[in-house]
């Protein structure tokens, strides 16, 4: 019959099966009216048997049509505007993720995150003999923790600069002070990362603030950089993975706000070396959709390392987005930490300068040293009891050491070394066996990796050497150390008047992340009367130059 061309073909049994078990979430039926089945059998004279086909026929064509949410996000299906507004509630979303034009946004209000378990539970409850393994949300959708673009400013206000971190939280540190001088070369309000998860800490997934433990608003009033923080633009995305958030572990882009950010290492450098720094961690943890995008070809000016290149190509370079008849503008990179310029050095140091702890770090700090010392806050305060800090950072950094130790390039992995401490002594010849006379030679090349040029007995001596320059040859010592070395922790915790700082065991039952903790560290070796630190350590470096800027303190390096 002519009318059967008005109906969608079916899935067969298999495939409806199928696309049952794989997508609970969501359930569209689609059903359209075929002819008046009445007016044909009065026109015409069929027998009890066509007039069963023609049911039969009937039935399949009107049958429920599922959709996937998968299906959904591939438009592998269209519905009408009519009839997506009748079956889904609206969520805001780009139109066009085209990145050659610019997106489209719908301005309607995310749903509340409190409905999404509701919302499942009442699909599971109207699906009969189907059990759904989680709460999922019901559409993959960009926009599921909130819009950071709707936070902030029109570009007529402000424009925006921020970008990708690198490396642990010291080197993350170093692309910060580098972020903040482009957002105050470049004239942007800086949207600052959080320090993220990495190699050396893992802690939360989603990172820690930088207000936590630095006195933001101190720095914009004493040197006009304008900042804002990710955090605070993404402050519906939970802290931990749980509920929805859980579901999104595999998935998490389908959840994530799109950001495009231009490759730095492209900036007038070869195309392969651009993206290798882009973190998943930083952006799994705001769930961002870094969207990395290589400059232009034709863009020659300076090193992709240069200050100067990067602000030119944030003038040149449109990063603006359109929000209805609203425009805002967000410029990224994938990396600032080896911006660098001619003022790179005394821009820096203003910015340590001016970039000081809270007062509630500084306060456990002070709790903590008072403790190490055994001695009371009040002393420590007044400056009353006098020390000096120690940090020797070992191990997984001999690879800096100068000289180097011999055949460091073929050194063993070793239990000290953070990227590698799963990998056993075998690892470099994983295909067959160690002899024993290569097993004695790998283990004196692992001696010579954690032990490279500080000794512990070059270590005491240093020290010692340094209390006396002071004129303060008993002056207390607070070490920190990373080494985990069971004979020399014995013998520095022997030496006279030296106090090893352990977190665990003078916080009693204040409860520290792994973010707090080395925190804590950098804060307190900001402290004393003189400092003596790692030369090849980012942390060492900083801890020197606070203490200058701050108290006028001596430092020196191992």
């Amino acid at each position: 019959m002519g009318s059967s061309s008005h109906y969608q073909p079916l899935p067969t049994s298999s495939e409806d099966d199928q696309l049952r078990a794989e997508n609970l979430p969501v359930l569209i039926y689609r059903k359209r009216r075929g002819v008046n089945w009445i007016r044909i059998i009065q026109i015409l004279s069929l027998s009890l048997t066509a007039s069963c086909l023609g049911w039969v026929g009937y039935h399949y064509t009107c049958g429920a049509f599922l959709l996937s949410p998968q299906a959904i996000a591939a438009k592998q299906i269209f519905l009408s505007p009519s009839q997506w507004d009748n079956q889904i509630e609206k969520s805001p979303s780009y139109v066009n993720h085209s990145r050659d034009s610019e997106p489209v946004v719908n301005l309607v209000s995310p749903r509340p995150f409190v409905n999404l378990e509701a919302d499942a539970e009442t699909v599971e409850s109207k699906t009969n003999n189907i059990k759904s393994s989680t709460s999922n949300p019901t559409l993959p959708n960009p926009y599921l923790f909130g819009n950071f673009f709707d936070q902030l400013e029109s570009i007529e206000k402000t424009r925006y600069v921020t970008a990708v971190p690198l490396g642990g939280i010291n080197n993350q540190m170093i692309g910060t002070f580098n972020l903040m001088n482009l957002g105050r070369h470049s004239s942007r309000t800086v949207i600052l990362p959080p320090i993220t998860p990495n190699e050396h800490q893992s802690a939360s997934i989603k990172g820690r603030s930088y207000s936590r433990y630095y006195d933001l608003p101190q720095l914009t009033a004493q040197t006009g950089i304008k900042l804002v923080e990710w955090n605070t633009l993404r402050n519906q995305v939970p802290e931990l993975e749980t509920g929805v958030y859980a579901w999104t572990k595999r998935h998490w882009q389908l959840a994530s706000n799109p950001l495009t950010c231009w490759v730095a290492s492209n900036m007038g450098g070869p195309k392969e070396d651009g993206g290798r720094s882009i973190s998943t961690r930083f952006a799994r943890g705001l769930m961002l959709d870094i969207q990395p995008q290589y400059a232009p070809g034709d863009l020659k000016k300076g090193s992709w390392r240069s200050m100067a290149a990067a602000v030119k190509f944030l003038e040149t370079n449109s990063s603006t987005r359109s929000l209805g008849e609203v425009s805002k503008d967000v410029g990224c990179l994938t990396e600032s930490y080896w911006l660098d310029s001619p003022t790179s050095t005394p821009d820096t140091h203003s910015l340590i300068k001016h970039l000081r702890f809270t007062d509630w770090l500084e306060s456990i700090v002070d709790n903590l040293i008072a403790r190490a010392l055994g001695t009371s806050v009040e002393k420590i305060k007044s400056g009353q009891v006098k020390f000096i800090t120690v940090h020797l950072r070992r191990n997984d950094i001999a690879a800096k050491c100068q000289p180097a130790p011999k055949n460091w390039e073929t050194l063993a992995a070793t239990e000290y070394n953070s990227d590698l401490h799963k990998r056993a002594l075998s690892d470099f010849t994983p295909t067959e066996p160690l002899t024993s006379v290569a097993r004695r030679s790998l283990a004196k090349r692992k001696a010579d990796w954690t032990s490279c040029h500080f000794t512990d007995s070059y270590v005491i001596s240093r020290v010692n050497a340094f209390r006396k320059k002071l004129k303060q040859p008993n002056i207390p010592v607070i070490l920190t150390t990373d080494d985990t070395s069971v004979s020399s922790l014995a013998l520095f915790d022997i030496q006279p008047n030296w106090h090893r700082f352990d977190l665990a065991k003078f916080s009693n039952d204040e409860v520290y992340d792994g973010f707090d903790s080395v925190m804590i560290d950098a804060c307190l070796l900001t402290r004393g009367v003189g400092f003596l630190g790692t030369g090849v350590s980012t942390m060492s470096r900083l801890a020197a130059n606070r203490g200058r800027f701050w108290y006028s303190r001596h430092a020196e390096i191992f």
